[in-house]
């Protein structure tokens, strides 16, 4: 527990509540903790790399183009973690 609170605090990870682009990250990078402190909203971390900026970039811009068989179990996956007991 306490090492997650670690990664949580660390400038070396990203926080992100966007659903859609939580899902899009994790294409390209795996999750490494979700964080349900807060009962409003749950925050996805991955680590910070320059490739993961990038992407983020791509995306806001709208260049970013991902196969969608892959986004859909890609989404199922991730509200499964969402929504599973911890």
């Amino acid at each position: 527990m306490c090492m997650k609170n670690e990664i949580l605090q660390s400038s070396d990870y990203l926080n992100v509540s966007d659903f859609p682009l939580i899902v899009t990250l994790s294409l390209y990078s795996p999750i490494v903790a979700i964080d349900k402190s807060d009962p409003r909203r749950t925050n996805f971390v991955f680590e910070k790399t320059k490739n993961l900026m990038q992407i983020i970039e791509q995306y806001h811009k709208k260049e970013l183009l991902v196969e969608p068989q892959s986004f859909h179990y890609a989404t199922k996956e991730i509200k499964a973690r969402l929504y599973s007991a911890e």
